[in-house]
């Protein structure tokens, strides 16, 4: 009858984990409950403390828990929930079962003060799913050695296939002719397990080649997809930068790709960012270098006219840093202007270049970081920032071509004040928009004082109206 009853007790445990789909933190238990003379404590109430100890009879109590005024039934047996009692010390939840646990049972009666140790045996048979839920994690011994793996999957001859390091994870595919559909190194869709749906690798690593294959279907969620990220990234307030991340849509690399056999596509390759540009000439005769970045052309440098595109002066809505009248300065840095100057219809820019609209600054940080650059926003910054133009620290690397310089901003007054120079960089968009750049990399589209003065750069094309 007892072991009937215990899995019975099982079996509702079971239940439990299907239905709540999470491992329970409690499992049946009964006992027989007998009278100093070996007779059954028949029909009675019973007050009863559970002690789980671990290793021997005599090990430190992991967990211990009390039951008043338990009912005996007519064979002296209880019932009791482990885990559903009062807790006298421990935590349910962090048991140790993959270890040995033995359960001591003490007990009174209700009218009695003190407890007397009726039994302690070794738990037997652990309810799989509190087993299960004691191991989710497989943690590295603290001695262990650099190259000493943690976790390791071998094949059926032995052989690692999966190898989880201290510092890094590897893979080992089939380097001989591969044979079966499962050879290599594989991502796939979710969506593709189903029976009769159509196998389609996003990503896929054999001897011959690695093929990545695309489409215009965005993915969703921020976990989703495939990638190798870095060890002190993994702090909630850290930089979420991956090396490497395949996507539905896309693969990402933040590092320097290098093939010793030959790339080969079916689509188009653009690279886009960095590619020289025709210059373009303002109306007071500057001299401007462009870039390509993705589809946009972009000026390199910073505005530096004194008069709109149709010859109409600027002032008193534009100013240089310092009020310099140095020239190779003005070159460098360009000159600061108020939003009245980016909002007057007669255009700041040159002819056939606007102020970046919203969609604009949208489109450049989106190729330059992809669709996620607000989580990798230090890389995406450091990519637009010319290393020749920004103090400490400066980790710039202009990856993009956009080259990004730390003009500062200027602020109303009797005369104008000045600060930043060197250490952040404000360029005006429409609508009052700002592309904000600071020393570290930081990059922010947010709004601006109308009335402060800061850089302009021009995108090539008509653009959206003004104001």
């Amino acid at each position: 009858m007892k072991k009937k009853i215990f899995i019975m007790g099982l079996l509702l445990v079971a239940m439990m984990l299907q239905l709540q789909g999470q491992v329970p933190q409690k499992f049946s238990y009964q006992a027989v409950i007998r009278n100093a003379d070996g007779t059954v404590m028949a029909s009675q109430s019973v007050d009863i403390k559970i002690s789980l100890r671990k290793t021997s009879l005599s090990g430190d109590i992991v967990y211990s828990e009390t039951f008043s005024a338990i009912p005996t039934n007519a064979q002296g047996v209880i019932s009791l929930s482990i885990g559903g009692g009062t807790v006298l010390s421990g935590v349910f939840a962090t048991i140790p079962w993959g270890e040995n646990i033995f359960i001591q049972v003490d007990e009174k009666k209700t009218t009695e003060s003190t407890y007397q140790t009726i039994g302690a045996t070794q738990i037997l048979s652990v309810p799989y799913a509190l087993y299960a839920g004691s191991v989710s994690q497989v943690v590295s011994q603290p001695n262990a050695a650099v190259d000493d793996p943690i976790f390791v999957v071998k094949n059926k001859d032995g052989k690692i296939v999966f190898a989880v390091y201290q510092t890094g994870v590897k893979i080992y595919v089939e380097d001989s002719p591969v044979k079966g559909a499962k050879g290599g190194f594989a991502v796939g869709g979710l969506s593709t397990q189903a029976k009769g749906a159509i196998a389609r690798d996003i990503l896929f690593v054999n001897p011959d080649s690695t093929r990545i294959n695309f489409n215009e279907n965005i993915a969703k969620g921020a976990k989703g997809g495939f990638a190798v990220g870095g060890l002190s990234n993994q702090s909630k307030s850290g930089t979420n930068s991956d090396f490497f991340k395949v996507t539905k849509d896309s693969s990402y690399f933040s590092t320097t790709v290098f093939a010793s056999a030959n790339i080969t596509s079916t689509g188009n390759i653009s690279s886009g960012a960095g590619t020289a540009s025709t210059p373009v000439l303002d109306i007071d005769g500057n001299v401007y270098q462009t870039v390509q970045i993705g589809t946009q052309v972009w000026m390199k440098e910073n505005l530096r006219t004194t008069h709109y595109s149709y010859g109409k002066s600027i002032y008193p809505y534009d100013t240089a840093y310092n009020n310099t009248t140095n020239v190779d300065t003005i070159k460098n840095y360009g000159r600061l202007y108020s939003y009245f100057a980016v909002t007057d219809t007669s255009n700041v820019c040159p002819n056939g270049w606007h102020v970046p609209s919203p969609p604009d600054w949208d489109s450049l940080l989106v190729f330059v970081g992809g669709p996620y650059w607000k989580r990798d926003s230090i890389i995406t910054g450091l990519r637009l920032m010319d290393k020749n133009y920004w103090s400490v620290p400066n980790k710039a690397n202009n990856a993009s071509g956009f080259s990004g310089r730390a003009a500062g901003q200027a602020m109303p007054s009797t005369q104008w004040i000045f600060s930043g120079f060197g250490t952040e960089a404000n360029w005006w968009g429409k609508f009052g928009t700002v592309l904000k750049l600071d020393s570290g990399g930081g990059v922010v589209v947010g709004s601006g004082n109308p009335s402060n003065a800061f850089s302009v750069r021009c995108v090539k094309g008509k653009g959206m109206p003004a104001k």
